[in-house]
């Protein structure tokens, strides 16, 4: 009864206690709680504010407190559950006052006291469980008596829940430990634990010497003593798998050990797959509970073993090809790496590397009936045959296939079991991008049960075509049938195709062929719906005319005129993309020209004429003509009066010896030798200067008409030294010896005609030279060089 009213009168007291130091001490509140200020969870309490006189108003902040007496505010709390603080505020002044509460849990009994040695020697770890978390700062302390009489140590643990002794001592030397865990709520001791250092040692991570694998088991050395070991094993990417070797394990299940040896120890790992990298790591203890640390990992693969799984394999065919497709195996599933693929049709065996996926063969075997084997090879031996049986009779289809979106790269596809007769071995579901059957084809078999798949591995903004197949059961010997029906368009997302498409052309006249070839890789954004074909006219008044193409046709022709543009785009359900690159038809751009072209080149060219006609007939237009006809003469002439042969007759005075065919006739007989007599004063003389006399050996000269020395020759030029005073220059020369070319030969007078078309004669009328009965060295010099060349 005394107890109860020394708590009914606490609060009293600290209220008066309270308000006589804030009346001393003006300080703006006191606050102060019913209870201490560390409580555990759940508890429930008052909290009170205590103001000096005059205080207005009283607050106490984002709570709802009852008014106490005049200068205190009052705060019922119940069950807290968190760590709180409470504000108190006098008007409008800045300092506070407040209350902060801590709430928790006294420290539970630490459970499962272990501890173990480090290795021979080492240091001593000791660990335990908690319990439950306090919320509150709890203090751990480890106590230790190396033996009786020992005085007691203490080491603080950490808040993991362990803590470790330095320098433990002898390993007979008997340890006893306990753990205290206390707070402000309350304290609590484990039990003990005794123990000698022999018991707990620990060894240390064990070492992995080699890991000797076959194709299904590993055998992995050990170095160090007898120890009971446990192994883990893994992949590539995947979590450890335990293999326990705590005992040994029959021959053939799991992991055995063999009997240990003094220096390694094997241990085998079995069941394991062909051509797979491992990761092994081990652990061992000895006599004692603890486990080592696992050691480092250690890596090998297995080797090869025979492929057990049959390549799975399908066909497609067309009008004039059968085309072979087959899955890949990977490495694990073929059991080691696949070296080649054999695809044997009929009596032909085809070999492919082992990155070939499909064969095209002729489709002449389906005639009758035909059978395809697939088999994949590695090092050790062929996987089991995956065989064929092509199946060319039509059957009833799978009904009402339809299909909707899972998400951006699957699709669910759904039908119906197909009506009619016949034993139903099963589906095949095969889908390809569009246009891409023979390269890119996947498929998947189901069973009969089945009316509906996800189609995988979709492209988002891919268009996909593709067929549910159901195969009936054929009579023994031959052959079942095989029922098809087809989907296509099928896709995830789609937008607005980012080019136009790809197509070859040939322009024949007034026409386009286009041959399509899809859209290019990555540009169709979803499923084309149609091609636009737009044709622009060469001039821009007239009107574009567009037309459209079903997406499905591989051929199209169309009109584009000479001078004419033509251009595509291809259209999804989002829209029309851009332009392809454009046609234009120029066969005939240039070639018929128009009415209006004609006349006026006639025009033109009539004109032309008249104004040459005019021209003509004005003298200064023909003497320019002539000059311009002048210049393209060689105006350059060798002098022959340099010639050696030249030189040498000048010294003869008087006579000169020449042969000169008489006529046509005498050029095949031996020329005669002509005599020449030319007297001193032959200038001066009445004879004629310009006859000379010839006559064959023998004959009479007198009897021969003269002959006349203006005939024609080559290798003449004129020095335009004729004029009134060249009797004056024929009288002073005392010596005039005349050059006569030689006509020796046929091929002389051939030298010679070809002389005369290049240099001109004397008789040209562009020459204008007139011999008249005088003829002077000087005027006229004769080229003898020929005669000796």
């Amino acid at each position: 009864m005394c107890r109860l009213t020394w708590a009914r009168l606490l609060p009293v007291l600290l209220m008066l206690g309270v308000h006589f130091g804030v009346c001393l001490g003006r300080k703006p509140c006191v606050a102060f709680s019913s209870a201490p200020t560390t409580l555990p969870r759940g508890s429930s309490f008052q909290v009170f504010c205590t103001f000096p006189p005059g205080c207005s108003p009283m607050r106490m902040q984002d709570q709802a407190p009852a008014q106490h007496n005049a200068t205190t505010l009052v705060l019922n709390v119940t069950r807290i559950q968190r760590d709180s603080i409470y504000s108190c505020r006098c008007g409008n002044m800045l300092e506070p006052c407040g209350l902060d509460v801590y709430t928790g849990y006294p420290p539970a009994v630490p459970e499962e006291l272990s501890c173990f040695q480090d290795g021979p020697g080492g240091e001593v770890w000791c660990s335990w469980k908690r319990g439950r978390e306090t919320h509150l700062l709890t203090n751990w302390m480890l106590w230790v008596r190396r033996g009786s009489g020992v005085p007691v140590v203490s080491y603080r643990g950490n808040g993991s829940g362990s803590a470790w002794v330095p320098e433990p001592g002898p390993d007979s030397s008997v340890f006893s430990v306990w753990v205290n865990a206390s707070n402000k709520l309350g304290s609590n001791l484990s039990t003990t634990l005794n123990f000698t250092l022999r018991d707990i040692v620990r060894p240390r991570p064990p070492v992995l010497s080699a890991a000797d694998c076959s194709s299904r088991s590993c055998v992995l050395r050990l170095e160090g003593s007898r120890a009971e070991m446990q192994a883990q094993y893994r992949t590539a990417g995947q979590r450890w798998t335990p293999c326990p070797l705590s005992g040994r394990v029959p021959q053939g299940k799991g992991c055995t050990r063999p009997q240990p040896c003094t220096s390694l120890q094997p241990y085998r790992l079995d069941d394991l797959q062909p051509y797979q990298r491992y990761d092994f790591r081990v652990r061992i203890r000895f006599r004692t509970v603890f486990w080592s640390e696992w050691s480092d990992p250690i890596s090998n693969t297995t080797d090869d073993d025979v492929p057990v799984k049959a390549v799975d394999a399908w066909y497609t065919l067309d009008d004039q090809s059968l085309h072979i497709h087959w899955k890949r195996l990977s490495d694990q599933e073929a059991s080691g790496r696949v070296l080649f693929y054999e695809v044997i049709v009929r009596d032909q065996k085809f070999s492919t590397n082992p990155s070939t996926n499909h064969l095209s063969v002729q489709r002449n075997c389906f005639l009758s009936a035909c059978e395809v084997t697939v088999v994949a090879g590695n090092s050790r031996g062929r996987s089991p045959p995956a065989s064929l049986s092509i199946r060319t009779a039509a059957a009833p289809p799978p009904q009402d296939v339809s299909w909707r979106v899972v998400s951006n790269s699957s699709v669910a596809l759904f039908w119906r079991r197909p009506g009619g007769a016949g034993e139903v071995q099963g589906y095949l579901v095969e889908w390809y991008p569009a246009g891409r059957r023979t390269t890119d084809l996947n498929w998947v078999r189901l069973t009969p049960e089945h009316n509906h798949t996800t189609l995988t591995d979709i492209r988002p903004y891919g268009c996909y075509s593709g067929a549910v197949l159901v195969e009936y059961a054929g009579s023994p010997g031959k052959a079942g049938s095989l029922g098809r029906a087809g989907f296509e368009a099928v896709h995830t997302w789609e937008k607005v195709p980012t080019a136009g498409p790809s197509f070859r052309e040939r322009v024949e006249s007034a026409k386009v062929t286009l041959s399509f070839l899809g859209m290019p890789d990555g540009h169709s954004q979803g499923c084309v719906l149609h091609y636009n074909a737009c044709v622009s006219p060469s001039r821009e008044k007239q009107k574009i005319v567009c037309s459209v193409i079903p997406a499905w046709k591989q051929q199209h022709s169309l009109d584009l005129p000479p001078g004419h543009t033509l251009w595509l785009t291809a259209s999804t359900a989002a829209g029309e993309g851009p332009r392809s690159k454009p046609i234009i038809n120029r066969q005939h751009e240039n070639q018929n020209p128009s009415p209006g072209t004609i006349v006026l080149l006639v025009c033109l060219i009539t004109a032309v004429v008249m104004v040459m006609m005019c021209l003509w007939h004005c003298s200064a237009v023909q003497q320019r003509v002539y000059l311009l006809f002048n210049c393209l003469m060689l105006d350059i002439v060798p002098d022959p009066a340099n010639s050696k042969w030249a030189k040498e007759c000048a010294k003869k005075k008087g006579e000169l010896f020449v042969q000169v065919p008489l006529r046509d006739s005498d050029l095949s007989q031996e020329p005669a030798s002509v005599e020449v007599q030319l007297p001193e004063d032959w200038g001066g003389g009445s004879s004629d200067p310009g006859t000379i006399t010839s006559a064959p050996p023998g004959d009479n000269t007198s009897e021969l008409p003269p002959q006349t020395a203006h005939h024609q020759t080559s290798y003449l030029k004129s020095f335009s030294q004729q004029s009134d005073a060249s009797d004056q220059t024929q009288a002073s020369q005392d010596t005039a010896v005349v050059y006569v070319s030689g006509l020796g030969n046929e091929e002389e007078e051939e030298e010679e005609e070809e002389e005369e078309a290049f240099f001109p004669s004397a008789l040209s009328s562009f020459m204008g030279i007139s011999m008249g009965g005088k003829l002077t060295l000087d005027a006229v010099r004769i080229d003898c060089s020929d005669f000796l060349e």
